[in-house]
């Protein structure tokens, strides 16, 4: 689908006519289809790509789990000259402030009405593949860090990840915060939801909504045998739906039976 209200700018557009050659193209193809979730499976469906599709499946992007999983918090903490008695709550992606699809406002203003309701524990946001000053959102810190080479260990050290995507089809620094026993807190969009089991290894809340946002991070703060209870519950499921094994196993099933297919079809 075109977006043309989407910088940059068209001088002359010919998406009509590019849809319709793609169109053609497509339709006489035998495509075989893999999606990272069940929402763009959902999406490619309704698509010019389904007429041309010989098979689509889901198959989740996976995680080296040797390396996203849980560690000692008060260790990495120390290794990052992060503040042990802090309520951390971490976010990674590129251009923090710039994209429009990870809403960084929201999540500004989500951290600013958190610490409004953790008087006893100071909130420290890091932001993570920026760089910008330091700033105080209310009584909270925001600091924006440049990626490092072991982001597993920003993971373990954190509390909680914080996640306010606008759009997104499957969120890999979810994955790898999770597989870390870091419990992530979530908007509801794209495959998202298919990625956290609500309540269980984090929590879910509509689009923009930084109130909502708030008062999830508030709750896992106010509640350490909670998160405890979540972050463990998010590595273990990480561990047996998003490891890299998980996924190659997945696709090793799909070249055997695209094997299958074209062999039986040349034996007739």
């Amino acid at each position: 689908m075109s977006r043309l209200d989407i910088p940059p700018a068209l001088f002359r557009d010919g998406s009509a006519h590019n849809w319709q050659r793609k169109q053609e193209i497509f339709r006489d193809s035998r495509l075989w289809l893999v999606c990272p979730s069940q929402w763009l499976a959902d999406k490619v469906r309704q698509s010019m790509l389904m007429p041309g599709a010989n098979r689509l499946r889901v198959v989740p992007n996976g995680v080296d789990t040797s390396v996203f999983k849980p560690g000692d918090k008060v260790a990495a903490r120390g290794r990052l000259g992060w503040p042990q008695e802090a309520f951390i709550v971490m976010f990674a992606a590129n251009s923090v402030r710039q994209s429009r699809w990870k809403d960084y406002p929201t999540m500004r203003e989500a951290i600013r009405l958190a610490g409004e309701k953790t008087n006893c524990q100071p909130i420290r946001f890091f932001a993570i593949g920026d760089t910008a000053p330091a700033e105080q959102a209310g009584k909270a810190k925001i600091e924006f860090l440049p990626y490092r080479d072991l982001m597993a260990e920003c993971y373990q050290a954190a509390d909680v990840y914080l996640h306010a995507a606008r759009a997104e089809t499957f969120g890999i620094v979810i994955t790898e915060a999770l597989a870390c026993g870091t419990p992530v807190v979530a908007t509801a969009v794209g495959g998202i939801p298919e990625q956290i089991i609500e309540g269980e290894t984090g929590f879910l809340v509509p689009e923009g909504n930084a109130r909502a946002l708030a008062e999830r991070l508030v709750h896992l703060a106010k509640s350490p045998e909670l998160m405890f209870a979540m972050g463990t519950a998010a590595s273990l499921d990480a561990a047996d739906r998003f490891s890299l094994e998980r996924m190659a196993s997945n696709y090793g099933q799909l070249y055997r039976d695209l094997n299958e297919q074209r062999t039986g079809a040349h034996g007739h």
